[in-house]
């Protein structure tokens, strides 16, 4: 009888433990993940499978997408997943959110056959800063990429910050050559581009696939708003660029 009693109080003390290390656990959730999962122990948020990433939300990865979250209303019924750590192009292509490592913005890729178009997520600004005598002028946009798709080769435009040219008028947002590789796991594109006659590398990093498409891209407006210079070499040796 004795015995049975210790066995019980001992239960109790279990389980009255185990109750306020949850506790604990949850008070430590942050806003964004509130819930403490006791399987896993780790905090997540609320929704089941829907989170939030930078971004937008996004769901668990599903066939073909290479273990990477999807973007709503992804369909992967009818991708192949033969090997698990790709993501099916023929199915998705490139069509997903990226994170740019060269600026670390992040960006939504739209593909449709031969054409791509990256637009940021949010809108760029692109200070000039003239020299005296001119004043400090700030262009803005949501343009990041546009270019042809040929096999595992992108060739098209991206866009370049130029800053601190005498000439005012070389100063702003520019559209500069670029190229850029698919890895064949298609979860990188890394490339180069051109400014003032430099060849700089930069690079994208995969973060979701399927349609993130912005408002911008579904108005198709975000190249509408982008200064294209006559000629590409007067920017040679009088300022400064960045993508």
């Amino acid at each position: 009888m004795y015995s049975i009693r210790a066995v019980l109080v001992l239960a109790a003390v279990v389980l009255v433990t185990g109750g306020m290390g949850m506790e604990c656990q949850t008070a430590l959730c942050t806003a964004d993940r509130p819930v403490f999962n006791p399987m896993t122990g780790k905090c997540e948020p609320e929704g089941g499978d829907d989170v939030i990433i930078p971004g937008g939300r996004s769901f668990p990865p599903g066939p073909g997408t290479g273990g990477l979250r999807t973007e709503p209303d992804t369909d992967t019924s009818m991708a192949d997943d033969s090997d698990p750590d790709a993501v099916d192009l023929a199915i998705f292509g490139l069509n997903g959110r990226w994170h740019a490592l060269d600026n670390d913005r992040l960006s939504c890729i739209v593909h449709a056959g031969t054409t791509m178009t990256s637009t940021l997520i949010e809108q760029r600004v692109c200070e000039h800063l003239d020299p005296d005598p001119y004043p400090e002028t700030i262009t803005y946009t949501f343009a990041d990429l546009e270019g042809t798709v040929d096999g595992d080769m992108i060739t098209g435009t991206t866009i370049v910050c130029a800053y601190l040219n005498s000439d005012p008028a070389l100063n702003g947002i520019f559209l500069n050559p670029m190229m850029l590789m698919i890895s064949p796991d298609g979860k990188t594109l890394s490339g180069t581009y051109i400014f003032d006659d430099e060849v700089r590398p930069f690079s994208l990093e995969r973060q979701t696939v399927g349609d993130c498409r912005t408002e911008e891209q579904q108005d198709n407006d975000a190249f509408s708003r982008v200064q294209i210079p006559e000629i590409q070499t007067d920017h040679l040796g009088r300022g400064e660029g960045s993508r």
